[in-house]
């Protein structure tokens, strides 16, 4: 103990004075009354603020040893304050990115301690570097080359392609990818041995026979022969053909493979229990 102490003053000295200082919950509450916005203090309950153990951190956060977390009660739910101190010659230009990768890891630990909902992340960055006034952007949208394009697209709710829901008709618009969002949509369902037919019924079997790369076609079929719920191989193969002889020929090949993949198996099982 004595020693880690000696290397944190020694060596660390702004880490040693900023941990042992903000782990006083009577100067972090100020703290954070003072440099907070309003409206972000007005949600907080700072009679609940609480300092977590290192542990929480996890390995990753532990190596930036200059941080303190507490956790927080707020109107809304949980939530944390995550302090940093930069003192650094030469300040991260990446420093929100890193508070946001940082904030990222806490709601992640949070959920796997248990809970159902992300809860709110506050952060503040210390800065006591050599250059005045600190010269980086704390701001991450101005990380992007065209930040207003940034603020359009970026940290919005992600596109869902729901196959589970789209009608097949819809999916054969897509053309080309159809073969893949079928298989996908057909697995899924248990219905993968009226792939072949499926694609008939909706005219894309003549559109991808003269089209479709063989190597996208060796992928899909590997894929629809793996299927644990098919049981007659062979009448899958035949229906195939409807894509084509190099797409039957394809799925033989696979198919003995499988084959014979199966009984190597099946004899390492019986070596064991021989």
């Amino acid at each position: 103990m004595a020693k880690d102490f000696n290397e944190t003053v020694l060596f660390q000295p702004h880490d040693g004075l900023f941990k042992s200082t903000m782990q006083n919950l009577d100067v972090a509450r100020e703290v954070v009354c003072g440099y907070f916005p309003q409206e972000q203090v007005q949600l907080m309950n700072l009679n609940t603020m609480h300092l977590e153990s290192s542990d929480f951190l996890g390995d990753d956060l532990k190596q930036s040893h200059a941080d303190i977390l507490y956790s927080i009660e707020t109107k809304e739910g949980p939530g944390y304050i995550y302090t940093l101190l930069e003192h650094q010659s030469s300040p991260d230009p990446k420093m929100p990115l890193r508070t946001l990768d940082y904030e990222v890891q806490i709601m992640r630990r949070h959920l796997n301690a248990g809970h159902k909902k992300l809860p709110l992340v506050f952060t503040m960055v210390i800065y006591a570097g050599d250059k005045s006034p600190y010269p980086e952007t704390t701001d991450l949208y101005e990380m992007f080359q065209n930040p207003e394009l940034a603020k359009q697209f970026m940290f919005k709710p992600f596109k869902l392609v729901d196959l589970t829901t789209m009608p097949e008709e819809e999916i054969a618009q897509w053309k080309n990818p159809a073969l893949l969002l079928l298989a996908l949509k057909l697995r899924a369902s248990g219905q993968t041995i009226q792939l072949s037919q499926k694609l008939t019924a909706l005219g894309l079997a003549e559109y991808l026979r003269p089209k479709i790369d063989t190597k996208y076609l060796v992928s899909v079929i590997s894929y629809i022969l793996d299927d644990p719920n098919i049981s007659d191989r062979n009448s899958l193969i035949e229906s195939i053909k409807a894509l084509g002889k190099n797409a039957e020929e394809i799925a033989m090949s696979l198919a003995q493979k499988l084959t014979q993949q199966g009984r190597k198996e099946g004899m390492h099982a019986g070596e064991l229990l021989g």
